[in-house]
């Protein structure tokens, strides 16, 4: 049931705004249509859905990492989650997929972070995965800058930001004190609870 759902990700269509996916703690998947007035249970093999994510050309094609017993795998759908075909398994228990993205300017790039730190790349569709970075706590969000294929902007759990520019071989990592308007003497930032990329300024977060 929706109304006692814990959910955990949401994801808009890239077509369709009235067309939402959102993955839950212990209740799967669901889909509206309609601008969330009702809604349908997908058939998802795991029941913890941490992270969704949509191509951003094609909103048939979809992304979600989940918790199959103990273990972390991902799954791609091309048919808007009538279908899912695994894509990734973690190596061992424990472990969640946190934060999973694909590239708006590049469908087939993904990355996804998991709760141990770990930031794996594919930029075959979730064919093949690399890992990218350990960051020092769970990335729970995961930013590209349209306009920018290379960059990708990462926000790590109680430390900050990690930035790559380059596709993810190098990355900049960046406390919340780093963000301070210098102009602002009353503000005192300890950490970052959300971010955000605006859609129209590569450099611009929020």
């Amino acid at each position: 049931r929706i109304s006692t759902a814990d959910v955990v990700s949401l994801v808009f269509d890239p077509r369709d705004a009235q067309i939402i996916y959102i993955g839950t703690r212990e209740n799967g998947m669901f889909k509206t249509a309609d601008g969330a007035e009702h809604w349908e249970q997908l058939v998802f093999p795991p029941i913890k859905v941490y992270g969704l994510a949509l191509d951003h050309g094609n909103g048939d094609r979809m992304y979600a990492g989940g918790v199959y017993g103990d273990i972390a795998k991902m799954y791609r759908s091309d048919d808007a989650g009538k279908n899912w075909k695994e894509i990734y398994t973690e190596p061992g228990a424990g472990t969640v997929i946190t934060a999973l993205g694909s590239s708006p300017d590049v469908p087939e790039t993904l990355y996804a972070g998991t709760s141990d730190g770990v930031v794996i790349k594919s930029t075959n569709g979730g064919e093949t995965w690399k890992n990218v970075l350990t960051a020092g706590g769970p990335v729970t969000k995961i930013l590209f800058h349209r306009g920018s294929p290379e960059k990708v902007t990462l926000l790590v759990l109680d430390r900050g930001v990690a930035v790559s520019a380059d596709g993810g071989t190098t990355w900049n990592e960046y406390a919340a004190g780093d963000f301070l308007n210098t102009n602002t003497e009353s503000v005192s930032l300890q950490n970052i609870a959300t971010i955000t990329a605006d859609p129209s300024a590569a450099n611009t977060l929020s």
